[in-house]
């Protein structure tokens, strides 16, 4: 449970420090069309304070889940600072002069260091040597529909934390449970034939690091954001 534990199961994060990610900066031009400012109306920023902070990204997600998909922490760790440092170098005060600690770092401290699992994620983070840690804790993962294993439709469900250190000691600023993704965005819930896996996997965790980058930058509401083709249609291409 996000602000309890922090979930055992981090015996695969050896495989993901060697493995090739699918994800740096996937679709973070996009991103920032909608993020930083714009002529639609403008939601702030959920968490306003990690701008001159020294941050890291900590991303887990069950055995069950790593079998499958091996990379998923550090491509969803690597895929949301991405698009949080390039909306700093688009001057965005909110994430401005972050100083980030590697997501491979921060996996290699959850495998070499077994005693966290179980551990409060406000105790773990004062001994990553950040100031503030993004902690994202995933419930489930898919690329096809439960009834339709045939067909393909991303979904993934998250809690999130931001916890904040000063002097030695950890204290959960902001929580969200239950951040709810879909990919494509307009995939119908009984699936679509003819997309690729790698594709699907792709385009789920970079609308997922898209949907959780929005809670650190000000942003055009979804009703306002600029149009782009149909994220069927641009899979379908691939």
């Amino acid at each position: 449970m996000v602000g309890s534990r922090i979930a055992a199961g981090c015996t695969l994060a050896a495989a993901m420090l060697c493995a090739v990610t699918l994800l740096s900066g996937c679709n973070v031009a996009g991103w920032l069309a909608n993020v930083g400012g714009g002529n639609g109306t403008m939601e702030a920023a959920s968490y306003k304070h990690l701008a001159n902070q020294t941050c890291g990204v900590m991303v887990w997600a069950d055995d069950g889940v790593l079998e499958d998909y091996q990379t998923l922490q550090l491509d969803a760790a690597k895929g949301l600072q991405a698009k949080l440092e390039e909306a700093a170098h688009a001057k965005v005060d909110e994430v401005a002069n972050i100083n980030w600690i590697p997501p491979e770092q921060v996996i290699a401290y959850m495998q070499n260091h077994s005693e966290t699992a179980g551990e409060a994620v406000e105790e773990v983070a004062p001994r990553l040597g950040v100031s503030r840690l993004i902690y994202v804790e995933i419930q489930r993962f898919d690329t096809h529909p439960k009834d339709s294993p045939e067909l393909w439709r991303g979904s993934i469900v998250a809690n999130v934390e931001v916890v904040e250190v000063a002097n030695g000691k950890g204290t959960v600023a902001y929580s969200e449970r239950d951040l709810n993704v879909v990919a494509p965005k307009d995939c119908p819930s009984e699936g679509l034939p003819n997309l690729d896996e790698n594709a699907v996997y792709a385009a789920t965790v970079d609308s997922f690091t898209s949907e959780l980058g929005k809670r650190f930058v000000p942003h055009e509401s979804d009703a306002d954001a600029n149009p782009s083709p149909s994220d069927v249609e641009k899979m379908q291409q691939q």
